[in-house]
Formats: structure tokens, C-alpha cells, sequence
């Protein structure tokens, strides 16, 4: 299906055909504007292609816990939430 097909079948203008998970991250990333100098709120325990494409924009994973039941983020990050802190990258 090419990119304009798909844009049509999920009701938006436009999308972009990538070949990975890591891409679509990196694309995510970069359109958010991570660069230099900010901070990703990641998980630990994860694939190293959630944190790649963070490094790949020269920004810095910050990685928190994780709940023991579920390995989610522990909603304990929210006093993580200062301006350089610009994203949150919840995997799972």
C-alpha cells in the first residue's frame, strides 16, 4: 500500500512509510523537535532500539522505574517533568 493509500484509509492528510520501529521513533522524535540538550523519560527495561534513535538526536534517555507486576513506567516520574525533559517514551 503506498504512503497516500494508507493517509486515505486512516482519515489523515498525509503519512510516511518507514522500515522499522526505530525509524518511526526517530521521525517521532525529530518532528517533536529532540535535540541537543533535552531529556527522554524512558524505560530500562526495553529493546535498545526504543533508546537508539534518543541518541540518534543527540538528546539524553533518562530511564526510571519500572512497576514489578506490569514492567510499565512507574507513574513515579511525574516530578521528573522539567523543561529539558521534553518526551516520554512509554513502551511496552
Amino acid at each position: 500500500m503506498r504512503e497516500g493509500q494508507s493517509a486515505s484509509y486512516v482519515g489523515t492528510e498525509r503519512a510516511v512509510a518507514v522500515n522499522s520501529g526505530t525509524a518511526a521513533l526517530h521521525i517521532a522524535l525529530f518532528i517533536c523537535g529532540i535535540a541537543k540538550g533535552n531529556e527522554v523519560i524512558t524505560t530500562p527495561f526495553t529493546f535498545i532500539a526504543t533508546t537508539n534513535p534518543i541518541a540518534f538526536c543527540r538528546a539524553k534517555p533518562v530511564f526510571v522505574d519500572v512497576l514489578e507486576n506490569t514492567f510499565n513506567l512507574s507513574m513515579r516520574i511525574r516530578p521528573l517533568y522539567p523543561l529539558k525533559r521534553r518526551m516520554v517514551f512509554w513502551c511496552n
